[in-house]
């Protein structure tokens, strides 16, 4: 599996029952950075009731005796309602857990997963432990989890099937200067639609003495020879992408300028109903949704 959906498929639990200190503590060492950002659920603790009630944060996310009562991070959550909460039974264990063996609690548990680059939810910092929780979901609001096409990358793969842009350009005689490979590399390689600016701002960390102009003209070099597609989102400027093998439509946040992959067998269906109702055979298509989020609508209610 991908080191980045072992990372934060995991469910990291704020919640540890009372026990002996020798048993709910296990460190494992940190696994590689992946391809995107992470995001997780909401923590929140409302400090105004911390305060009321005593203690310290800490004390909370442990389970210990506040003033006399066992408390827990249930007690002081800001948004319980946002919360991931859950129930389970607590083993027979009474020497690890003397006052909950087999009883059920309330869990809350961190969930963590891949986002969007473009996630500009704020990092939360936990009181006393000072952890921080990385793009902590709004109270309200739904998950920002990665698109399909992202999350084909994750596991090794995307729906454009993503091609060796240099075995290509070879394949048609065409010259490949080291210059030209590393935009090639950097080219397939990229998980999102680039344009020339963003793809040069790539291609110098690998090479500084590539050029601007020489982006320009070696993107240029691929569409004519029909190595990579050229798109226009409505947003003044050319992006790019390698050409697919399987086909796939966009969909375009209008909101942040993410550009989601998507397939559909019915709209390819319909499509060509539409065209056969109308005296034609499809050939081909491309088809671009512009869309807002869901959550728009909620806020303005």
């Amino acid at each position: 599996m991908n080191s980045t959906l072992k990372a934060l498929s995991a469910l990291l639990c704020c919640l540890a029952l009372p026990a002996l200190a020798y048993n709910h503590e296990e460190v494992v060492g940190p696994l590689p950075a992946g391809k995107y950002a992470v995001a997780c659920s909401n923590v929140e603790i409302d400090t105004a009731r911390l305060a009321q009630l005593g203690g310290k944060a800490a004390d909370y996310y442990e389970g210990h005796t506040v003033n006399g009562q066992t408390r827990y991070i249930t007690d002081i959550l800001a948004h319980p309602e946002s919360a991931f909460r859950f129930q389970d039974r607590v083993p027979a264990e009474p020497l690890l857990y003397p006052t909950l063996f087999l009883q059920r609690p309330d869990f809350v548990a961190l969930v963590c997963h891949p986002t969007s680059r473009n996630n500009t939810d704020a990092n939360y910092r936990l009181p006393d432990d000072g952890g921080l929780v990385p793009h902590m979901q709004p109270a309200g609001q739904p998950a920002k989890i990665i698109s399909a096409s992202e999350y084909a990358v994750t596991a090794g793969r995307n729906i454009a099937e993503k091609k060796n842009i240099e075995s290509l350009c070879a394949a048609k005689g065409m010259r490949m200067t080291e210059q030209r490979r590393v935009i090639a590399r950097v080219l397939a390689e990229s998980d999102d639609h680039p344009d020339v600016e963003e793809l040069y701002r790539r291609c110098v960390k690998v090479d500084d003495r590539i050029s601007i102009s020489t982006v320009y003209r070696t993107m240029r070099l691929f569409e004519d020879a029909g190595i990579i597609e050229r798109h226009d989102f409505r947003d003044g400027r050319a992006r790019y992408e390698t050409s697919p093998d399987i086909h796939h439509d966009h969909l375009i946040n209008l909101r942040n300028g993410e550009v989601i992959e998507f397939q559909s067998e019915e709209i390819e269906r319909l499509q060509a109903e539409v065209a056969r109702k109308l005296g034609y055979k499809l050939v081909d298509h491309r088809l671009e949704l512009y869309a807002v989020p869901l959550s728009d609508d909620k806020t303005k209610r």
